[in-house]
């Protein structure tokens, strides 16, 4: 590993790690953060690469950027996340930690990969937590965790099955059980704990809007759509329309998990021990 290569590791670090700090103290990473990374990866790679690699690179950043794009228009991840993907790819363009098994993909995959398995299993936790404490104001509760369950039992049986010849399932199975036994909880997190109304004149970026949940009259008058978020300029237009039709409020969700934190733990093992699913394969 030469000094530039080190330089893109503690970027990426120290940049990720203010990004989980900043994610879980307000719900927000600040974009001086992740444009930082971005560009200091991009300087970086033509430092690092042969100048054809170091363009292919920048496309795979780009090609990161844009699929995360898409992901936050629908409301799947939030701007921040996109933006810190983006930068995580252009500093780790390659796997660093180099073992007897070579994953065949980026260092991104692997790293969104243990990112989501963690976020899974300790989000779910969370919820489940939640909801056993608000049991008696949700309907059909014990019918809907009877789903959760055997949904779960049988999913484990599969994997305990298919742990007689891979050992590592039994542990892949772990955040998949506790995400299928709050599945069927799904409507009441949203409406106990994620959905509240907000003024269509503070609407911001970073809001998602529940277009799911408002009366069709009203996506018409506003102009939306299937997208949950939309950008400044965007948002201008529907702030103008709310103010014709006299639309005050909207549905939006809040409180939604950060995954800031989730991101970073997943760069860490990834540094410390290569792509996750081909550790744990040739390991256990």
């Amino acid at each position: 590993m030469n000094f530039f290569d080190l330089v893109s590791v503690a970027v990426a670090v120290v940049g990720t790690g203010l990004s989980a700090y900043f994610d879980l103290r307000t719900t927000y990473i600040p974009d001086e953060i992740t444009h930082a990374m971005i560009g200091i990866g991009a300087i970086l790679l033509f430092f690092r690469y042969p100048l054809h690699m170091a363009i292919s690179y920048l496309a795979v950043g780009a090609l990161v950027f844009l699929i995360g794009f898409l992901l936050y228009t629908f409301g799947q991840v939030g701007g921040g996340d996109v933006k810190l993907f983006a930068g995580i790819t252009l500093l780790l363009p390659e796997h660093i930690v180099h073992s007897t098994i070579q994953s065949p993909f980026p260092p991104i995959i692997s790293i969104f990969f243990a990112s989501a398995m963690l976020a899974t299993l300790f989000v779910s936790i969370k919820y489940m937590a939640m909801i056993y404490k608000k049991k008696e104001k949700i309907a059909s509760f014990h019918q809907k965790l009877t789903v959760g369950l055997v949904s779960a039992g049988l999913v484990f049986a599969v994997f305990v099955f298919l742990s007689t010849i891979e050992r590592a399932m039994l542990i892949l199975s772990i955040p998949i059980i506790a995400g299928l036994i709050v599945f069927p909880f799904k409507e009441d997190m949203v409406d106990m704990f994620m959905l509240k109304t907000k003024r269509v004149l503070d609407l911001t970026e970073d809001d998602i809007i529940a277009v799911d949940k408002l009366p069709d009259r009203i996506k018409s008058s506003l102009g939306i759509g299937v997208r949950r978020t939309y950008l400044n300029s965007e948002l201008e237009k529907i702030k103008k329309k709310a103010k014709r039709h006299r639309i005050k409020e909207v549905y939006v969700y809040d409180n939604l998990p950060t995954f800031g934190i989730y991101i970073f733990l997943g760069l860490i093992i990834v540094l410390l021990v290569g792509d996750p699913m081909f550790f744990l394969f040739s390991h256990l």
